[in-house]
């Protein structure tokens, strides 16, 4: 039992040293239910009963239970971050690229050759922005089990990743 109740704790810790202020803030009802079952190990048990092995199996399914909703909100975050990641390295002002004759475009010709490409780059800036509010409506799935962008206890959250958009957007034009 002592190497079982090891792993249990270290998993436990594991998981709990990921997570941010904010995470703790939203999860806080998983985490007080993971707690609730792990707060029956802190009661006297006898090392020849039977609680102890339930307590374990117990204890291991609550903490992969959370683990598994913060390695889901944690993929939901790289995908995120690849998306605005994407956006800050997008190209506002791509010169397009010249075709085979060596002419050299007219002025007003290669003015439309920027604005179709730059036309382009900003439908798919548009689409990757588009695909951020549903990764945060499937987080907000994930911790409340709602979907409408409105819970209170994911407000930090919401902040925290307006301002990583806003900030990305300025870094793209600055760039």
């Amino acid at each position: 039992y002592v190497d079982d109740l090891h792993k249990l704790v270290k998993c436990y810790h594991s998981v709990m040293d990921s997570l941010s202020e904010a995470k703790f803030i939203m999860l806080a009802q998983q985490i007080k239910a993971v707690n609730k079952e792990m707060h029956f190990g802190c009661t006297r048990l006898n090392w020849n009963s039977l609680g102890i092995a339930e307590f374990i199996n117990r204890g291991i399914q609550a903490v992969s239970k959370f683990e598994s909703v913060v390695n889901q909100i944690q993929k939901n975050e790289r995908d995120t971050d690849s998306k605005l990641q994407s956006m800050v390295m997008a190209n506002l002002l791509k010169f397009p690229v010249p075709d085979k004759s060596n002419d050299l475009p007219g002025v007003k010709e290669f003015c439309e050759r920027i604005e179709r490409e730059r036309t382009k780059t900003v439908n798919l800036l548009s689409r990757k922005y588009a695909d951020i509010g549903p990764l945060i409506t499937k987080t907000e799935h994930l911790v409340m089990k709602t979907s409408s962008g409105k819970a209170k206890c994911m407000a930090d959250y919401y902040i925290y990743w307006e301002r990583k958009v806003l900030d990305s957007l300025i870094k793209m034009v600055l760039r």
